[in-house]
C-alpha cells in the first residue's frame, strides 16, 4: 500500500480503490488475491552451505592468518603453518555451523510465534492468522493489537497507538479515518495510517 497516497481520499474512496467493500471480501476474492500477492509475510531464507562459507573469507583478519601460514610454510616452519590453516578451518566450520543452526532456530520460531487477526469477510469477522491478510481485508483493530500491515483506517473511536518501533516517541499517537488535505508526510504525520509493527494502545478502529 502507498501510504502517502492512501491518507487523502474519503474512506469510502479507498475502500473502492482497493477493489473492496465494508463487509470484506469473500471466500473466492481472498483465495485469488493470495495467488495473486502471495502471503503476508517475508520469504524464508535459507544460505546454503556456500554462501555461508563465503562470508567467513570477508574477514581481513582471515586473509592475515592464511597470510601467516604460507609465510611460515615458504619459512620452513610447516608445522606452525600446519596448526594455522587447522585454525582457520576449525574457525570458519564452527561459525558456519552456528550461523546455520541460528537459521533453523528462527524458522522453527516464525512457527510457533503465529498471531491472528480480526477481519470482516462476507459480512462476519472471523480470526485470521496474520500471513492470510490480503490487500482490500477490512481489519479489525483494538488495545493490545498489533498491526500486521500498513493499513488505512476508516472508523476510529478514541484510537491512539505506539508507533516508537517507527519515529522512536514513546507517546501513543491518535488515529483519525478523516482525509488528509496536504499529501506531502512523514511517517509521524499520516494521522489516518497503521503502520505494520505498531501497537493499539487505546481505542478501537476498523480498515
Amino acid at each position: 500500500m502507498h501510504w502517502k497516497r492512501m491518507t487523502l481520499p474519503e474512506p469510502e474512496d479507498v475502500i473502492v480503490e482497493m477493489h473492496s467493500r465494508r463487509s470484506g471480501l469473500s471466500q473466492a476474492e481472498v483465495k485469488e488475491r493470495i495467488g495473486e500477492y502471495g502471503l503476508n509475510r517475508l520469504a524464508d531464507e535459507v544460505s546454503p552451505w556456500p554462501a555461508m562459507l563465503k562470508r567467513r573469507f570477508r574477514s581481513s583478519f582471515l586473509y592475515l592468518l592464511l597470510a601467516a601460514a604460507i609465510l611460515s610454510f615458504f619459512l620452513g616452519e610447516r608445522l606452525e603453518a600446519l596448526l594455522i590453516f587447522a585454525f582457520i578451518l576449525i574457525n570458519v566450520g564452527l561459525e558456519s555451523y552456528q550461523e546455520y543452526h541460528s537459521e533453523q532456530s528462527l524458522r522453527l520460531l516464525r512457527k510457533y510465534l503465529v498471531s491472528h487477526v480480526r477481519v470482516r469477510r462476507s459480512g462476519e469477522i472471523v480470526l485470521i492468522e496474520s500471513h492470510d491478510i490480503v490487500p482490500g481485508d477490512i481489519v479489525i483493530v483494538e488495545a493490545g493489537d498489533r498491526l500486521a500491515a500498513d493499513v488505512r483506517f476508516f472508523l476510529t473511536r478514541s484510537l491512539a497507538i505506539d508507533e516508537s518501533v517507527i519515529t522512536g516517541e514513546s507517546v501513543p499517537v491518535a488515529k483519525t479515518h478523516e482525509p488528509i488535505r496536504f499529501p506531502k508526510l512523514d511517517m509521524s504525520e499520516a494521522a489516518n495510517i497503521g503502520f505494520t509493527g505498531t501497537v493499539v494502545t487505546s481505542g478501537r478502529g476498523g480498515v
